[in-house]
């Protein structure tokens, strides 16, 4: 009998209102946030919009957890034999510097350590990712604390709020919106990364949550060059990291992003295909989460992109790096995570060699390398949550044991 691989999710958010700024909320619904908060989308964004509305308004990034393993588990359908999401990555935010009016209601520090032991309830279901802006003061130390006491086994970062990823390179060093140090703050997180092989997500898309203007001379489209794929080019092959673009590229209706989207969804599958040579150790990932949110109600469009996902699946060269991801609960006005992965899984989808690519073996690699073994930092944090709290401390059956070491399947 064939061992049960792990279905991954390697782009979710836990995420309530007090994550994100005044600026962000605004910017994302195009609405005052008085008219957000009044009751009155409630009544007009249908089942999901309302279902969006209210999961923001949970008090604790704990109940959001619940609500996201809630969505994960619907996700299995015994009549087709699809089974449920099984585990999901989330990705931590942090917005502090987007605009120089961006206040956030409780700390950083905070939503760390909240997000951290709210994974903890689940273990091996969800696998946190801390977020690295280099212009917040002790950024370092924070990523640190993160990995070695809170069981973070990522990180992500999110040039496109305003910061060049590469060191030397950035013109807002002396900025008054950050502490300085940038360059020194971002050559340690490579390091460190390189040190513990942790994988890096980037936010790689024309579209996101940016466009309320980290300096009030530019646009949120001068931003665009942080965000260029080409940028990592030397960072992954110098420290030999493991880095996924998400969204790969972006989709987008307006034209100019449209146009953005494409030359960055192409440069990066020749950057993946490069990378597969590499005698370095750095490798190139890219996750697809920017993309059912757009086809999933357009049968044509829908058809074209998993026939496009078809293709990189069976491509020699690229093939291992194309991984499934949705950007949870972000979409949740288009889909469910039931009716997304769903699109890849019915008789017009992916075989099953195909999707065992796609939702397990990519992912698991991306994450923990070839081995797959879990972080023993993760493994450490859970055990201690779950002895707190007099939890049982289960392995699922998508992760294996062995002498005291665990690993995905």
């Amino acid at each position: 009998m064939a061992e049960k691989k792990g279905i991954g999710n390697i782009h979710t958010h836990q995420i309530n209102e007090y994550c994100l700024p005044r600026c962000i909320k605004r910017q994302q619904a195009g609405l005052p946030v008085w008219f957000l908060k009044s009751g009155i989308p409630d009544l007009i964004g249908g089942r999901q919009g309302r279902e969006f509305l209210n999961l923001m308004r949970l008090e604790k990034i704990s109940d959001v957890a619940e609500k996201l393993k809630v969505h994960m588990d619907k996700a299995e359908d015994s009549q087709s034999g699809f089974k449920k999401i099984d585990y999901s990555v989330v990705l931590l935010l942090d917005f502090k510097f987007v605009s120089k009016k961006a206040i956030i209601e409780y700390d950083y520090i905070k939503i760390m350590k909240d997000t951290a032991e709210a994974c903890a309830q689940y273990p091996f279901r969800f696998f946190p990712f801390f977020c690295y802006d280099p212009r917040r003061k002790n950024v370092y130390k924070l990523l640190k604390d993160a990995y070695e006491s809170y069981g973070y086994v990522g990180i992500k970062i999110y040039p496109a709020t305003g910061f060049d990823p590469r060191p030397h390179k950035d013109e807002c060093m002396e900025s008054i919106n950050n502490n300085g140090g940038i360059k020194e703050n971002l050559e340690s997180l490579y390091k460190f990364a390189s040190r513990n092989t942790l994988p890096i997500i980037t936010h790689c898309g024309p579209g996101g949550s940016y466009k309320c203007s980290v300096d009030i001379k530019k646009k949120f489209k001068d931003i665009w060059r942080y965000t260029e794929p080409s940028n990592f080019l030397e960072i992954a092959y110098d420290y030999g990291l493991r880095i996924c673009f998400a969204h790969m590229g972006g989709k987008t209706d307006h034209r100019l992003e449209k146009e953005l989207a494409t030359q960055w969804h192409n440069q990066i599958v020749n950057l993946i295909g490069l990378a597969d040579s590499w005698s370095s150790k750095g490798r190139f990932f890219a996750d697809q989460s920017y993309g059912i949110s757009h086809v999933i109600n357009k049968k044509k469009k829908l058809k074209e992109h998993i026939d496009r996902t078809r293709k990189y699946l069976e491509d020699k060269g690229i093939g291992k790096y194309i991984l499934f991801g949705t950007d949870w609960p972000l979409g949740l006005y288009k889909f469910t995570e039931k009716k997304y992965i769903n699109s890849y899984r019915d008789k017009n989808g992916l075989t099953q060699e195909q999707q065992e690519k796609y939702f397990s073996d990519n992912i698991a690699r991306f994450l923990f390398g070839e081995s797959k073994k879990i972080p023993q930092n993760y493994v450490d944090f859970t055990k201690e949550q779950c002895a707190i709290e007099n939890r049982p401390f289960r392995i699922p059956e998508w992760v294996k044991e062995v002498n005291g070491e665990y690993f995905l399947r």
